[in-house]
């Protein structure tokens, strides 16, 4: 199973989206200042039923946040990554 975080700037999640692990990545529609970023979800057991998953995920959601630094992008100059 993957999942999906929608999170703002500051990583506070809106939504945690749960895909089957063989599917194309899903997303939903995002309202502004908003990101979708793949995350991993700790001690989660994949047999579980749809509402015992639904409640699994709204803990996660009460409980963590999204750590937005290292997946920001910057540009680098093309000469100084091929050197590296």
């Amino acid at each position: 199973m993957r999942f999906v975080a929608v999170h703002d700037m500051v990583g506070n999640v809106a939504a945690l989206v749960s895909i089957p692990q063989d599917s194309p990545l899903a997303g939903t529609k995002l309202e502004a200042g908003q990101r979708m970023t793949e995350v991993d979800v700790p001690e989660t057991s994949y047999d579980l039923d749809v509402p015992s998953l639904a409640r699994h995920v709204t803990g996660i959601i009460g409980t963590f946040r999204v750590e937005t630094e290292p997946v920001q992008g910057r540009l680098v100059r093309k000469d100084d990554v091929e050197t590296r």
